[in-house]
């Protein structure tokens, strides 16, 4: 009789896709096997940057019984997937149609599937569709036993009606980058109706209710389901029975077919669950006037887009939210196994400095403490001279703040010298020109997460500001005044401040500090260390030089004095 340890043994080497494991992969995968043998529903492998997730991913959906989804957030991360020679042949990759490339003759050179005669003109019959980039993709797809989808394909896919052209459901689901994944189901459910969201003709049919009937729940359901749904149903009709659809006729064809599914589950849902709607209104008949529905909550949603497409879930993530997020996402009824895995970065390589944190960056409190900022900033910078770094700015007002009181302390030349600031247009653009130029700093907005900073290209980081939920947000407003919800306010921050962090030092010999100089992080540390993951907390330096840069760097680090937290693992395996 073979042993239950023998036995994970041989089915993680039977399915690992590269001959020598990193250290911790062999653990995670054996111990996610156990814990699905043992009736989990759902496994959260909950893994730092630099342990190779995707294998692990891989090799516990592989060794399981079953067809997989294996869906992203990103495209990028799509093409990662499929660009990997370890993974390539034995799966399969899938995206939306504006991605494969028309091949018919009827159609010019590079159209893609989304602009193709096959969309424009009724009852089409393509003489090469077997052959099509996209809908011969999809076919053999459909058939494929791995498939690797972005987690909109996946939720669009979900709506479509129960036919031929639909996947059917799977047997093991995988969530790559899981942490925003309530995020996302809001954006996929929430809508807005103005201008700039509906074609002209359907704007002209209704009249945005003026801002004082907010609150009136009964007359914005009526306005919803008469007056727009009408609209939006009218422009559908008149667009479907052109003989002929130009590109615009297409695109607004989509919109209007995805907004008039959100109308129907909007006014379905809100029967039952509670939405916000928040209206900006500048006028009777103008322009400018919209109204925003949201959910208070997304859980149920995802059952629906995601969770019922398959029977087993795996979660993976370096920053899987702690608290009360299986409620969030529609999963707190379910069995679930969370492994949490340490890093195998050694910790005197990655420091968290929090003792030059130069005050708050709140609203009332910027102008104070923008100057001390540049200064704090500049100083770093100069500690680190020969090495670049990146600071986080979270937003473009905060950036172009910080940048005025580099001037107004008389640096104006320094930072032009030193600095390169992210461009709103082109963000990629001008990370990818300070990573192959000379500048030393780059000032980024809404960075921190699907970049990676490897070795000289990233030495150190600065967090000038935490992002907390805006709260100016009605639904924000909403959980925080009527259900209390700090715990999930405090969730997001603690998310994007874990992935900002993760950005630089991926692989064991990296090195890299990160600075916090907004007090409020280090604020939001100290209150909600349950919130927080060991192999964060762990990296906290603890020092007494608040006021002058100290040799912090992290190639000397062996001596200072790092503190985990005092949080247990909450995993029953031990790495």
């Amino acid at each position: 009789m073979v042993g239950p340890n023998k036995y994970y043994e041989d089915k993680f080497h039977n399915n690992f896709p590269v001959d020598s494991p990193r250290d911790k992969q062999k653990p995670a995968v054996k111990a996610a096997f156990k814990e699905f043998d043992n009736g989990a529903d759902v496994v959260q492998i909950d893994a730092p940057p630099g342990l190779g997730k995707s294998f692990i991913n891989y090799t516990v959906a592989q060794g399981m019984t079953g067809d997989v989804f294996y869906v992203t957030p990103l495209n990028t991360l799509v093409d990662q997937l499929e660009e990997d020679k370890n993974l390539e042949p034995w799966i399969m990759t899938m995206k939306g149609r504006k991605h494969y490339e028309c091949i018919s003759d009827f159609a010019p050179p590079g159209v893609s599937v989304d602009k193709a005669p096959c969309q424009k003109q009724s009852n089409f019959d393509c003489p090469v569709k077997e052959d099509c980039l996209y809908y011969g993709r999809k076919k053999s797809a459909m058939d494929h036993p791995f498939v690797v989808t972005n987690m909109s394909y996946l939720m669009a896919d979900s709506m479509m009606p129960d036919d031929a052209s639909q996947f059917e459901d799977r047997d093991i689901l995988i969530v790559d980058e899981a942490q925003n994944i309530d995020d996302f189901a809001l954006d996929f459910v929430s809508f807005t109706i103005s201008k700039k969201t509906v074609p002209n003709d359907v704007w002209k049919n209704m009249t945005v209710p003026h801002e004082k009937y907010e609150e009136d729940e009964d007359k914005l359901i009526e306005w919803v389901d008469e007056e727009v749904s009408s609209a939006v149903k009218e422009g559908i009709r008149k667009r479907q029975s052109k003989d002929r659809k130009s590109d615009q006729d297409l695109n607004e064809l989509e919109q209007l077919t995805q907004f008039n599914s959100r109308i129907e589950k909007f006014i379905q849902d809100r029967i039952n669950h509670d939405w916000i709607a928040q209206i900006d209104w500048a006028g009777p008949a103008s322009d400018n006037n919209r109204i925003m529905f949201k959910p208070i909550t997304v859980g149920r949603f995802l059952h629906e887009l995601l969770w019922g497409r398959a029977d087993k879930i795996i979660l993976s993530s370096a920053t899987i939210p702690k608290g009360d997020w299986l409620k969030e996402v529609g999963l707190d009824q379910a069995n679930v196994h969370r492994l949490n895995i340490g890093s195998l970065f050694p910790v005197e390589h990655r420091p968290i400095i929090t003792s030059h944190a130069i005050g708050k960056m709140t609203y009332n409190k910027r102008d104070e403490n923008a100057p001390k900022m540049a200064r704090k900033i500049k100083e770093i910078a100069e500690y680190h001279e020969g090495e670049k770094g990146l600071v986080h700015c979270r937003s473009y007002g905060m950036m172009e703040q910080i940048q005025n009181a580099f001037y107004d302390n008389g640096d104006r030349k320094w930072f032009h010298e030193n600095v390169k600031t992210q461009n709103r247009m082109d963000r990629e653009g001008s990370l990818n020109k300070w990573r192959n130029g000379d500048t030393q700093l780059f000032f980024s907005v809404n960075m921190s997460e699907g970049i990676s900073l490897d070795g000289d290209d990233c030495r150190f980081q600065i967090l000038a500001k935490v992002l907390y939920p805006f709260m100016g947000d009605k639904r924000t407003k909403y959980r925080i005044q009527e259900r209390d919800d700090w715990d999930w306010y405090n969730n997001q921050a603690a998310i994007q401040l874990e992935q900002a962090y993760g950005r630089a030092v991926r692989s064991v010999d990296d090195y890299a500090s990160f600075y916090l100089l907004d007090e409020s992080a280090t604020g939001l540390i100290d209150r909600n260390k349950h919130l927080f993951h060991d192999w964060f907390l762990e990296a906290m330096v603890e020092t007494d030089n608040a006021g002058i840069i100290t040799d912090l760097k992290p190639r000397v680090l062996s001596d200072q004095n790092f503190t985990s937290g005092g949080i247990s693992s909450g995993a029953d395996v031990d790495w």
